[in-house]
């Protein structure tokens, strides 16, 4: 929200293939990103609860190798949706 109230009333929503901008929006696009990302992080949670309870490690506290691994991807995504939207506040 934050970056909503920073963002001036009209922003980039999209870059061509040389990183130019070529179509712009409101600065309501600022929350396609988080909720893409919510969106992508209960997927990910659902498919490890999944895997636990195949395998039968339900009991188990600690988080798995495996589970590091979709903790990562969320990382870098996170990394590169703030990304995204600070260029977008910077170029709008």
């Amino acid at each position: 929200m934050g970056m909503i109230a920073m963002a001036p009333t009209t922003i980039v929503v999209h870059f061509g293939g040389v990183g130019q901008a070529d179509s712009l929006g409101s600065r309501w696009y600022l929350l396609l990103e988080p909720t893409l990302f919510s969106v992508i992080a209960q997927v990910m949670t659902m498919v490890l609860r999944y895997r636990r309870k195949r395998q039968g490690l339900q009991a188990i506290p600690n988080t798995l190798p495996g589970e590091y691994a979709m903790i990562g991807i969320l990382v870098v995504l996170f990394v590169l949706f703030t990304g995204l939207m600070w260029q977008q506040i910077a170029v709008g």
